[in-house]
């Protein structure tokens, strides 16, 4: 932990704790034949939830005509695991929503980027057959998850970075200069105080810098990729875009060359663009 971020988080008077929604859902083994209709039980209970998850399900970006009204036909359609996954996600990020006037990021822009990223990551994982990438959706839709810390807890911060930003038109130099903290180390130190899984919290901290990543490489160079390619061509967290560069790392990492991966971004968007 760098010292500009020691400072900053202990200004933090009260942490924000897991939902208990969450807690319950992280209960649910994955695999189990039961736990389908346990998940169900549980996400109809919160409607905020409910309403994210069959508006996910109703996405053409899963291919499939006809509209799903029920969490059950969700869960088929985009599986269990994804299901559990984004449902976590929803609930932490929305315990994060900034109410009010102090409000200087789009949640609902955050929110609709993060879950873009979360299955594109999931799509690019299965696509180049990668082992181990179980919690690669919840990585995705938790990567950007600082900037809620900052938004919630910082709000002067996240003015100067703003302001910062409309001057430089790259947010990681606006992070770096208005408090020398980026929203991949805060999202990180906050995924490790809920004690998240490893690979979660290096895919946060590591997710616009793949190339110095020591654990969890893979996982980090995809939702890197899917976060270059959400940002160019759908939504970014933020209405101009960011320009964060693309670290090629994560290309060699994933024995990616150059034009595949520019017609792996053309399918992705192709699948987006059947939604408008």
């Amino acid at each position: 932990m760098n010292d500009s971020l020691r400072l900053l988080v202990q200004k933090i008077t009260k942490l924000p704790t897991i939902p208990g929604i969450a807690h319950k859902i992280l209960s649910v083994i994955s695999h189990d034949s039961s736990s389908a209709g346990k998940l169900e039980q549980i996400i109809r209970k919160d409607p905020v939830t409910t309403a994210k998850i069959l508006s996910l399900s109703n996405s053409a970006f899963f291919g499939l005509g006809g509209s799903t009204s029920t969490i059950k036909k969700a869960i088929i359609r985009i599986g269990l695991l994804n299901v559990k996954n984004i449902a976590i996600g929803i609930a932490m990020m929305t315990v994060l929503e900034t109410k009010g006037s102090r409000k200087f990021l789009n949640f609902e822009q955050i929110f609709q980027h993060s879950l873009a990223v979360s299955m594109t990551s999931d799509y690019l994982g299965k696509f180049l057959k990668i082992d181990g990438i179980d919690d690669i959706s919840l990585s995705g839709i938790l990567h950007d998850i600082g900037f809620l810390i900052l938004d919630s807890y910082f709000p002067e911060i996240s003015q100067k970075i703003m302001e910062e930003f409309r001057i430089q038109k790259n947010l990681y130099q606006a992070e770096m200069s208005a408090s020398g903290v980026t929203h991949a180390e805060i999202g990180a130190w906050l995924a490790d105080k809920w004690k998240l899984p490893d690979q979660i919290i290096n895919t946060v901290l590591y997710h616009h810098s793949p190339s110095a990543a020591k654990s969890h490489i893979e996982q980090t160079a995809l939702i890197h990729l899917a976060d270059y390619i959400v940002t160019r061509s759908f939504v970014g967290v933020t209405a101009e875009s960011a320009n964060f560069p693309l670290d090629r790392t994560a290309l060699e990492i994933l024995s990616i060359k150059e034009e595949e991966f520019g017609e792996m971004e053309l399918k992705i968007k192709k699948r987006f663009l059947k939604d408008e």
